[in-house]
């Protein structure tokens, strides 16, 4: 008894049946059918290229938000932390004049 194909041979005879490779018609042979296909694959691969290009330009548009977001924070650390140094000179230099104050009043006891 012959053996039965299995379904995916079925399945792969079935699509070769289906599918007929075409040969490319010269432009005389062009149907107005064909051109209306050859239309609608066009405008399908520059849909596809446009939602490429838009997926990377909005990828590239996040990145630089993130960074630009990044950035100022770091800015506006580096402002606090200049500022509280500012600061902590400053009572540095109070704290020096008050130690030469103190010195010039233990020597002037002498």
């Amino acid at each position: 008894m012959p053996k039965s194909p299995t379904p995916i041979a079925q399945t792969r005879h079935s699509r070769k049946r289906l599918v007929k490779p075409r040969q490319a018609p010269s432009p005389g042979q062009l149907l107005k059918g064909d051109l209306d296909e050859l239309t609608v694959q066009a405008d399908l691969a520059a849909m596809e290229a446009r939602e490429a290009l838009s997926e990377r330009l909005e990828a590239a548009e996040n990145a630089w938000l993130a960074a630009r977001h990044r950035l100022q924070s770091a800015v506006h650390d580096a402002e606090a932390v200049l500022s509280d140094m500012r600061r902590v000179v400053v009572d540095l230099m109070h704290v020096m004049g008050d130690a030469d104050q103190a010195i010039e009043r233990t020597k002037s006891r002498r």
